[in-house]
Parts: C-alpha cells; sequence; structure tokens
C-alpha cells in the first residue's frame, strides 16, 4: 500500500469468510506491505478521518484474487491511495461496524 495523504487504516478481508486477516496503520506518505496471505480472494477496507475529524469507512468493490501457480508464488498486487476528484477505485461506504468485523 502507498499512501499519498492522511493517516489510515487498512484492513483485508477474505471475501468468502468475512473476515479480516489482517490490517495496518499507515501513516501519510508512506508504505505498507501485507505479507504472507494465504490463497483466496480479498478486498480492502478502508478507515479515515478527514479534515473536520469525520470517520469515513469505505471497502473495495472489486476483489484481488490470489491463486496457486505452479511455482508457488501468488504475485501481489500494488494499491496507491491518493486523494482525487474522479479516482479509479470503486468503493462503497460501509458502516463503522462493518469496517470492525
Amino acid at each position: 500500500i502507498k499512501n499519498t495523504s492522511g493517516d489510515i487504516i487498512v484492513a483485508v478481508e477474505n471475501i468468502y469468510q468475512n473476515k479480516v486477516i489482517q490490517h495496518a496503520y499507515i501513516k501519510a506518505y508512506d508504505t505498507y506491505t501485507f505479507t504472507n496471505i494465504p490463497y483466496g480472494t480479498y478486498v480492502c477496507k478502508y478507515m479515515w478521518t478527514d479534515r473536520f475529524g469525520k470517520k469515513h469507512y469505505e471497502k473495495d468493490n472489486s476483489s484481488m484474487e490470489f491463486s496457486y501457480t505452479t511455482t508457488g508464488d501468488a504475485g501481489g498486487y500494488v494499491i496507491t491511495l491518493q486523494e482525487s476528484i474522479n479516482g479509479n477505485l470503486s468503493q462503497s461506504s460501509i458502516s463503522e461496524e462493518d469496517f470492525f468485523e
């Protein structure tokens, strides 16, 4: 995860188990690498506080697949979190309860 803006919490959720397997607090302008993610299908959930002190909770609308390969390497993804007016990441708002489930 490359964070190009304010502090954020990112949670990686297995979509078939509806279970967060890892999460991280990522400071502004920092990067973080999630490791040892088992094979499966995942989405990221995000929580941040805006400049007015309001907390936001979002969840990706598309998933990431970590599949078994003959080399045993599942590969990976780079997600860059960057503020933009018409970004290319489709997300939906979720409740605070859904974020922490």
